[in-house]
């Protein structure tokens, strides 16, 4: 047969086509049978008509007959059939009960503001309803308003009205697609991408319920049109999460922080595309999700192993199923569309690098087919020679950061899910984005609003505050219905669970056989004595929601909490010099000392054993220090003070030999100097620099050296200045900055055109930002110019200080 005749719906069976029916369940055989095919009869949707709650009603329908009376159309669906024998069966029971209620129950027409009964009372079945059964009901309800409608009498009307309605009835996509958009509509466990919510939160980030608009950017050469003469010129694309389902090519990459969204944002598409494959094969896309550290382990265990083999793999699994959800034929076609989550949690180059040719080879093979890869924005991406040369073909966007629009959308939205009072959002979020360790995104909002009663008084200190209620809450501290027991084994269970996490961190993996874990746990807890708990507690860790456990390995549900774990579990201050410069560690250190606020001395000892190691560790070091210092603040103000002069020091150190590197690797030099700023930039956000701004002035830039190294020292003031959000003490400074080095300007202007676009921050601030972006356009010019022309060879990825503006929802 071929495939037109198989799509034919006059070539499939009329047993085929019941079973179809029979599959759906009630609310799907409502909406996406019985509703869309009354539509297409010519009556009216009475839920746009009628009143709320009406009684004994799975859906109401009016129809105008030929002399202008409205008439209502009262329906009860049923999945499967309805039999009767010698005794009424519940359904059948309940069935009489609900037309009874239906047809004595008058309805309310919001167009006429009139009650009237329905003139037709209609029990459907997506199954049959057999002749016994009928005659029961009929005679029960004694009422000639009474219809029927099962499997048998909707088969030849859905023929005639819908026929598109059986295409693509043969393929094994169906129970697949249903178990997608179900999975992410309840955080089912056994995605591979998941979301981080307490389980009271049993409605997924990616549903419409909770997902709030997220935000795509990139720069694209735009024409231009000026006095009869074409040019190019850079411009900013902007586009929504959705907006990337529309695009043309066929990698793409979304560059975001921890907790900007980036899992989401992959969970958002998938369901997106799920929806669209229930409802229709037109056009449609069968979405797999995969995690990189998965692939990168399959690869490893098997070199042969393609994505294609472990998509048709996963697909299988999920379901159950014997055959594939999709086909060869399918892959070419390009009706799949794989999203895979993660690259940064693949620490080893050489794995990265295997999983990446991975991705080329499947794109090479099926080059209709889209991928798209989420990562951190990890330099080791974009410096090592492995990883830069693949991921020159992705189009690349970022993630921009929430605004207070967004972050009060999402905090309104989890509210109604968790019955929270109703306290000034905006206030919130507000204070909320002053916490120290972390920019304002959506992973730390829903954290707060899960943790909390949804108030002032609940904001934390910092980052690390918050993470740890939100882990005890999930380990079961507070849940009182536990008891004491549960009091005693709290900390127990953190304990274990951060001696883990450290574990795993060591060795720089995200996923350890279950078995091991296990004994882990137990070897700790029997060398203090707390043998005979083991049990209990393994079952409280597995059952807490921090963790994705599988048959035979477990890991944690986002990197953000092993970070969080890890960073609790550094034994030692020592330790933290053999770390500092490895990026696998930095957000982890952050999280130690978010832990240990008033530690100056670990960072002080960082400091002194760095200094003599190579520049690029030394870089790198002053990142993480950087980083780490904004979650000290309880330490005294002078000793931040030295620390915060050490870590401008040596970002400036690294301007010249890090973008010469750089180049060398083959990247154009204006896109060096942007990774170069847009990777340190984060690190200077200390909320005492306006304060004692006279004194770094005085450390920094009075001492004798050459104009180019007071230049970039000045330059990193002055966007420590902008990161903090003082954009009149920043004003001050860009008046008397004349660098010999124009990009430092480029810099500054992408910094204002954050806070004039996308922080949330006061009118002033915005007001000075737009002043002093004006004020450089003319200095920064040509540096368009030359953006331009590296265009040529390459899309250069850029961070959200660049985004000039974002789409805003009315």
């Amino acid at each position: 047969m071929s495939s037109k005749e198989k799509d034919n719906p006059a070539t499939l069976s009329r047993f085929k086509k019941l079973q179809h029916l029979m599959n759906f369940s009630e609310n799907e055989f409502r909406d996406l049978v019985v509703r869309p095919l009354f539509l297409l009869q010519g009556f009216q949707d009475g839920r746009d008509l009628c009143g709320p709650h009406e009684k004994g009603k799975d859906a109401i329908f009016v129809k105008t007959d030929p002399l202008g009376i409205e008439d209502i159309y009262s329906l009860q669906t049923k999945k499967g059939p309805l039999n009767l024998t010698k005794k009424a069966n519940s359904n059948v029971v309940e069935a009489v009960t609900q037309l009874k209620t239906a047809l004595e129950t008058k309805v309310f027409l919001t167009k006429t503001k009139e009650k009237k009964f329905p003139i037709k009372a209609i029990l459907c079945a997506s199954g049959k309803i057999n002749e016994h059964a009928r005659q029961h009901i009929v005679e029960d309800v004694d009422d000639q308003r009474i219809g029927f409608l099962d499997g048998d009498d909707l088969i030849p009307l859905i023929d005639k009205h819908m026929p598109e309605f059986w295409l693509g009835l043969d393929a094994e996509s169906l129970p697949y697609l249903k178990y997608i958009t179900q999975s992410i509509e309840s955080q089912n466990e056994n995605l591979a991408i998941s979301d981080l919510l307490p389980k009271d939160l049993t409605t997924g980030t990616a549903t419409d319920k909770i997902f709030i608009p997220l935000y795509l950017y990139r720069i694209v050469a735009k024409i231009q049109k000026s006095s009869g003469q074409v040019s190019q010129t850079p411009g900013f694309e902007n586009i929504s999460v959705s907006g990337l389902l529309k695009k043309r090519g066929g990698k793409f990459l979304i560059l975001g922080d921890a907790g900007s969204g980036k899992s989401t944002c992959i969970r958002r598409l998938a369901y997106i595309l799920a929806q669209k494959g229930l409802q229709t094969s037109e056009d449609s896309k069968l979405p797999v999700m995969l995690r990189a550290s998965e692939i990168a382990e399959e690869i490893s265990e098997n070199k042969e192993v393609g994505i294609a083999e472990i998509c048709l793999e996963v697909t299988k699994r999920l379901v159950s199923a014997a055959t594939p959800c999709f086909s060869i034929k399918d892959l070419r076609d390009g009706k799949v569309m794989i999203f895979i989550d993660g690259l940064d949690e693949i620490s080893s180059d050489a794995s990265r690098k295997k999983v990446l040719n991975s991705i080329e080879k499947f794109s090479n093979t099926y080059a209709n087919c889209k991928v798209v890869i989420t990562s951190r924005e990890n330099p080791s991406l974009l410096t090592s020679n492995g990883d830069s040369d693949f991921l020159k073909e992705y189009v690349t966007y970022y993630i921009s950061p929430i605004d207070l629009k967004q972050a009060s959308q999402l905090v309104d939205k989890l509210q109604k899910q968790r019955n929270l009072s109703s306290e000034n959002s905006k206030e919130i979020i507000r204070r909320l984005q002053q916490i120290h360790g972390m920019e304002l995104n959506p992973l730390l909002v829903t954290v707060f609003v899960a943790t909390s009663g949804y108030s002032k008084q609940d904001i934390p200190a910092n980052v690390t505050e918050l993470f740890k209620k939100y882990t005890e809450m999930m380990l079961g501290r507070w849940d009182a219905s536990k008891g004491l027991t549960q009091q005693y084994h709290a900390p127990l269970k953190d304990f274990i669970v951060t001696q883990i996490a450290y574990e795993m961190h060591r060795r720089e993996i995200t996923n350890i056989e279950l078995e091991e874990f296990k004994k882990i746990a137990e070897r700790e807890l029997e060398k203090r004595g707390h043998k005979a708990d083991f049990k209990q507690i393994m079952e409280e860790i597995f059952r807490s929601g921090l963790f994705r456990v599988f048959e035979k390995s477990i890991e944690f549900r986002h990197l953000l909490l092993q970070e969080f774990f890890a960073g609790r579990g550094i034994p030692t201050k020592e330790i933290l010099e053999t770390l500092v410069s490895k990026y696998w560690w930095q957000r982890a250190i952050v999280f130690y000392f978010g832990n240990n606020p008033s530690e100056i001395g670990g960072i002080e000892h960082i400091v002194k054993t760095t200094d003599s190691r190579p520049l690029p560790e030394i870089y790198s070091a002053s990142l993480t220090v950087g980083l780490a210092l904004q979650a000290c603040y309880l330490t005294e103000v002078k000793e931040r003070i030295a620390i915060f002069k050490w870590v401008i020091e040596s970002i400036s150190n690294a301007k010249e030999p890090l973008q010469k590197h750089l180049v060398e690797k083959g990247k154009k030099s204006l896109t060096a100097f942007l990774d170069y700023y847009l990777f340190s930039r984060d690190s200077l956000a200390l909320n005492l620099l306006s304060d004692n701004m006279d004194e770094f002035e005085q450390m920094l830039l009075k001492t004798p050296m050459s104009k180019d190294d007071i230049d970039t020292r000045k330059f990193w003031l002055i966007i420590g200045l902008i990161e903090n959000g003082d954009m009149v003490k920043a004003e001050k400074l860009i008046r008397d900055f004349h660098p010999n080095d124009p990009k430092l300007l480029l810099g500054v202007h992408m910094g204002c055109s954050l806070v004039e676009n996308l922080r949330i921050t006061s009118k002033l601030n915005k007001q000075k930002s737009e002043h002093i972006c004006q004020s450089l356009n003319a200095k920064i010019r040509h540096l368009r110019l030359q953006l331009l022309e590296e265009f040529k060879s390459e899309l250069l990825e850029v961070q959200e200080g660049q985004i000039q503006a974002i789409p805003k929802e009315n």
